[in-house]
């Protein structure tokens, strides 16, 4: 992932990352459906986010704001699905963020980004259920922005609503 700022992050993942979701998240997910499934349970999994991991060791939170994934992949396939050519050396990761100010195009981009996350975790959804259709997804930490609401569309239904939970709820904080 690439902030607003220009700085490549090597923590936190792109949020369309195919080996953060397919790779950890979507295994963890069918295991606990194929577990309940084989128990006769009900519930889910609650996947917890662990943000402040990445602020501690470099990476950032996705959000609100500036906290947008401007890597190349991101960025390059919002300007390619809008007709401009992207070619990293014309839009250095530095000037993202301010091109798409000056286009008016950052609220766009966030959609962007969040369709990005929702087509990840619908992937998951669908797998997780086919093996057990009543499991229920579960997020922590509570926040919003573009990444919660991409969250929220892919992991949930009208019938299965994914579910947010606030850390605060249980815990005053990582220290």
């Amino acid at each position: 992932a690439a902030t607003s700022g220009g700085r490549i992050c090597k923590v936190t993942p792109c949020p369309a990352d195919a080996v953060y979701w397919d790779e950890l998240v979507k295994p963890f997910a069918l295991q606990m459906a194929v577990i309940q499934k084989e128990e006769g349970s009900s519930g889910g999994a609650a996947i917890d986010l662990e943000f402040y991991t990445g602020e501690l060791t470099g990476g950032f939170t996705y959000g609100e704001g500036e906290n947008g994934c401007f890597c190349d992949d991101c960025f390059g396939e919002f300007l390619k699905r809008n007709g401009t050519a992207f070619a990293p050396e014309k839009f250095p990761p530095e000037s993202r963020w301010r091109y798409l100010q000056e286009k008016q195009q950052y609220g766009e981009y966030l959609k962007h980004l969040a369709g990005r996350v929702e087509a990840r975790t619908t992937a998951i959804r669908e797998t997780v259920h086919a093996v057990k259709p009543d499991f229920v997804f579960a997020v922590l930490p509570a926040g919003d922005g573009w990444y919660f609401d991409g969250l929220a569309r892919g992991f949930g239904t009208p019938d299965i609503p994914m579910l947010l939970f606030s850390e605060a709820e249980y815990f005053s904080g990582w220290n």
